[in-house]
């Protein structure tokens, strides 16, 4: 484990930063690590590669992220804030991934992995396609995050299934998830299986207790303003307790 004094503590997680001053990547996971590698409590900011710039988990590597502020990241083609490729599924929990660029998954691009990513706040991303999330061949679970605000030059501000030639489907998997913007949240160009359910999404979405209505999104773009229309409209059959 790599952490900060205090994870969980979110002035002790901004005061806690990794910054490569843009001479390289922040993170590298490429040693099939797994769920016991655990990176957590750090603001990681100004991390640059060709792909990946703040974390990149490759080769089988499925390592923890936890509690982390993942922003103002770059990456000249995949994955400017996270980017998980051939077989790398980390968990990715309680994140803020924002104001990340990239031309393919401004704030997280999927490559032939499956990663979880719940509970995280990916807004205000960029990218030429994916401005928050871009999938080829990917399997994401994505559950209790808000997608919000992302800006793609092509399509897909929220998220892209665009692989290469649309011969690379994935598989995705949101629920309980607001996806908001004002514009194209989802593009699936590639015949993608993509799964919403009691979601909130911009532009409507085909699944089980999904709307489509202003999330009455606070400025912060994580927290629900009073009367949110997404407030007690997540899947009533799971726990939250926890």
């Amino acid at each position: 484990t790599v952490r900060s004094l205090e994870p969980n503590d979110s002035d002790n997680v901004a005061s806690t930063v990794i910054n490569p001053n843009g001479l390289g990547r922040a993170f590298y996971f490429g040693g099939q690590e797994q769920a016991d590698s655990v990176l957590k409590g750090f603001t990681i900011i100004n991390g640059n590669a060709s792909s990946g710039g703040g974390v990149y988990c490759c080769n089988n590597s499925s390592p923890t992220i936890a509690n982390c502020a993942i922003t103002d990241n770059s990456a000249d083609s995949y994955g400017g804030g996270i980017y998980c490729f051939n077989n790398s599924s980390p968990s990715i929990v309680n994140c803020a991934i924002s104001d990340n660029t990239a031309q393919i998954g401004g704030g997280i691009c999927v490559v032939e992995s499956g990663p979880v990513i719940s509970n995280c706040a990916i807004t205000t991303n960029s990218a030429d396609s994916g401005g928050g999330i871009a999938s080829v061949a990917g399997s994401p679970t994505i559950f209790n995050c808000t997608v919000s605000y992302n800006n793609a030059a092509e399509d897909g501000n929220g998220l892209a299934c665009n692989s290469f030639q649309q011969q690379f489907p994935s598989d995705v998997q949101l629920k309980n998830c607001i996806l908001w913007n004002g514009g194209s949240e989802i593009w699936n160009n590639d015949n993608s299986t993509t799964t919403i359910s009691y979601s909130d999404v911009y532009g409507g979405w085909g699944g089980e207790g999904n709307i489509e209505a202003n999330p009455l999104l606070h400025p912060d773009g994580r927290h629900l303003e009073a009367g949110s229309p997404c407030i007690d409209a997540a899947d009533p059959s799971e726990d939250y307790t926890g």
